[in-house]
């Protein structure tokens, strides 16, 4: 396909000729992404649902959380 048939195709659908198509590939692509949505929203409220769960848990063991930071080496605690 040379330049000028890629620019003229991209006037036809720039000028609204080519609207005609559009709705039918944006809703087969948003169909087709769908699952593909729905389960990377299920997995990532999951994932916060975990996080709410395990934060009690967490929180209750700060000292032994800072003391093991401490120790740390140098050059790791700071990359923190």
């Amino acid at each position: 396909m040379s330049f000028g048939e890629l620019q003229r195709e991209r006037t036809i659908a720039v000028s609204g000729q080519g609207r005609s198509t559009l709705l039918p590939l944006l809703t087969h692509y948003l169909r087709m992404q769908a699952r593909a949505a729905l389960i990377w929203g299920v997995y990532l409220g999951a994932i916060g649902a975990l996080y709410v769960w395990l934060f009690p848990a967490i929180a209750d063991h700060q000292k032994s959380l800072t003391d093991v930071v401490d120790q740390l080496p140098r050059s790791v605690r700071q990359m923190f």
